[in-house]
């Protein structure tokens, strides 16, 4: 039952992503509601707001709950690891396994690109999940350099990743992005060469 009521969730919400990106493509984001997805779906409006959190995370495609899942899952390092190395983990952990297609982040992208709503929204969700990264990565106690530092590796970390996905999905997202992340994870370690705070503060404390 377990298994066959996962792929029952699994199918509704793709049910609904499909009718939700036909329908921006058709007639328009600001011009289509979330009635007009939940009728084309077959579900009701509650069932939309079940699966996405608002009508543009229909075309993000779950982005707001994968940055909390970043975000959790860097928190929740050990607080001895290297926080470059935390990130790119937790990264890895959420975004080599996508929820959605490569066809559905393709439609999705060309969408944001010419939606101007859906660019401003695309900024504030950015500065979401680099707050989110920042307040991770920052100890609960940290100084004025520390939390400088924290905030400067998530705005660094948010901006290349940006970068290196928009540009896998642009090439049809095909496979994994494995290559992209190894990028923004090299370009991390030449900006943050003398290592995280994390590991500078463990270092200071064993002396």
């Amino acid at each position: 039952m377990t298994g066959l009521r996962a792929r029952k969730k699994a199918r509704t919400r793709e049910e609904i992503v499909e009718a939700a990106l036909a329908l921006f493509e058709q007639k328009g984001f600001d011009a289509t509601t979330i009635d007009d997805v939940a009728a084309a779906a077959e579900v009701s409006p509650r069932t939309v707001f079940r699966y996405f959190t608002s009508k543009e995370d229909l075309v993000f495609l779950g982005q707001d709950e994968e940055n909390r899942q970043v975000a959790s899952l860097v928190k929740s390092a050990p607080r001895n690891l290297n926080p470059i190395d935390a990130v790119m983990q937790a990264t890895r952990a959420v975004l080599l396994a996508p929820q959605a297609t490569p066809e559905q982040l393709v439609r999705s992208q060309r969408l944001v690109q010419r939606t101007p709503s859906l660019r401003a929204y695309k900024g504030k969700l950015l500065r979401k999940i680099e707050e989110l990264v920042a307040s991770a990565l920052v100890p609960a106690h940290g100084t004025k350099h520390e939390v400088l530092r924290g905030r400067m590796l998530a705005a660094v970390y948010l901006g290349a990743l940006d970068v290196a996905m928009s540009s896998w999905i642009d090439d049809g997202a095909k496979g994994t992005p494995e290559a992209e992340l190894e990028m923004v994870e090299a370009l991390l370690r030449r900006a943050f060469p003398d290592g995280p705070a994390r590991a500078r503060r463990r270092r200071t404390r064993r002396r």
